[in-house]
């Protein structure tokens, strides 16, 4: 009784925290920023932006989340798109998880999913076309993101994130392919939306069952320490996109960005060089094995990350990494592969990879063999037929360019 009388006194939401927040509509605020970098780092990337993993932050008080900032109080929409406009950001991935204290109002199920559903529309008014919005469901109520995807069907372009993790799942014990986020992920597809998903590394078998159910939808994957699971899962599966985020790279560092930004960015400031080398080192290769697959985002959540100093660093983060990789690929994953999946979507293309995994080139005619052989020599040929490898996304056009399909 003690803790109930707590809860209501203290904690619970009352007044106008449990209303809905006014969002004006979206006006561009037409920032501009040089690009100066702090840490001199050989070969930045110059080019657009593209953040496709990047929390809304919450429009109501959550007394379960701490560290977050409450939208249009501690962080206006035009502040955030100002902050991206001077990243040369052309294109954000956001997440919209309406108010899990509203569970505790009087309101029944479905006024709840309609009221989450129409604040994230408020939302969207108040961003910029180029801004894709994911509506992420925060409660047990069977179908709640269908649900509110139908109320809004011109609000939300997919659901996301999900997180499956034991010690941050908003809905405990759920799987990547349980019954629920299977119907999401199927409707995802029917729809041509997208998922994003987080799930536990000790996941894959699942993860992999939910990619194999519903090729159709386009999943986007984010994780740490994955390199091995994500080479085989996109080895397999040409519906699985991997975001690389800055928030990954910093956990492989052994660094998390947790509420103690302060020490975080001075000791992430002066290791910069030796976790750059560490992180290219680690997703070089794995890039390059299937550039069309991976993204770049940040994984913004806290305070600070939305604040001005978090924003250079993010951006000479992504900068600075970028640069290193293959020229070829550099823009792909800067902003190419999020574009195309918006503007493409899954292209129906034979998976030579999938074929290569499976049995050897005999779908491709002599001609068609020698034709690849010149351009890509004996060895890589041999490797390719003796499934040592993956193709490459510069093997996989050559072959189309040769004629195989």
């Amino acid at each position: 009784m003690l803790a109930v009388a707590f809860f209501l006194v203290f904690l619970y939401p009352w007044g106008d925290e449990k209303l809905n927040i006014t969002i004006p509509a979206f006006q561009d605020p037409k920032c501009t920023r040089t690009f100066n970098p702090q840490f001199n780092a050989s070969s930045y990337y110059q080019g657009s932006l593209f953040d496709t993993h990047f929390h809304i932050p919450p429009d109501h008080k959550n007394i379960f989340i701490r560290g977050f900032p409450r939208l249009q109080k501690d962080i206006t929409l035009q502040e955030i798109v100002c902050e991206l406009e001077k990243e040369q950001m052309i294109g954000a991935i956001g997440f919209y998880a309406p108010s899990a204290m509203l569970m505790f109002t009087s309101m029944s199920e479905d006024q709840i999913i309609e009221q989450g559903s129409d604040q994230g529309k408020e939302i969207k008014n108040g961003l910029p076309d180029w801004f894709h919005l994911l509506y992420a469901p925060t409660s047990d109520f069977e179908g709640e993101a269908v649900k509110a995807y139908d109320i809004n069907p011109n609000t939300y372009e997919g659901f996301g994130e999900l997180v499956f993790l034991k010690n941050g799942n908003p809905r405990p014990g759920s799987k990547v392919d349980d019954s629920e986020s299977l119907a999401m992920e199927k409707f995802a597809g029917e729809h041509n939306n997208i998922v994003m998903v987080h799930p536990e590394p000790s996941d894959k078998d699942q993860l992999e069952n939910a990619l194999e159910q519903n090729p159709q939808t386009i999943f986007l994957v984010h994780g740490w320490n994955r390199q091995d699971d994500v080479l085989d899962l996109m080895d397999k599966y040409s519906n699985f996109f991997f975001t690389l985020d800055a928030a990954t790279l910093f956990y492989e560092a052994g660094r998390y960005i947790d509420n103690d930004s302060d020490k975080f960015i001075v000791q992430a400031k002066k290791d910069f060089e030796t976790d750059l080398q560490n992180a290219v080192y680690q997703w070089s290769r794995t890039i390059e094995l299937h550039p069309d697959r991976f993204l770049w985002g940040t994984d913004r959540c806290l305070a600070d990350h939305y604040s001005e100093e978090f924003g250079k660093f993010y951006e000479e983060e992504a900068r600075a990494f970028i640069g290193r990789l293959n020229p070829d690929y550099q823009e792909m994953i800067a902003y190419k592969n999020a574009q195309d999946i918006f503007e493409k979507g899954l292209q129906p293309q034979m998976d030579t990879n999938s074929q290569n995994n499976q049995g050897d080139f005999d779908y491709l005619s002599e001609d068609i063999r020698s034709c690849v052989i010149s351009n890509i020599g004996e060895d890589d040929w041999n490797q390719l037929k003796n499934h040592q490898r993956p193709l490459t996304e510069q093997e996989r056009t050559i072959i189309k360019q040769c004629g195989g399909q």
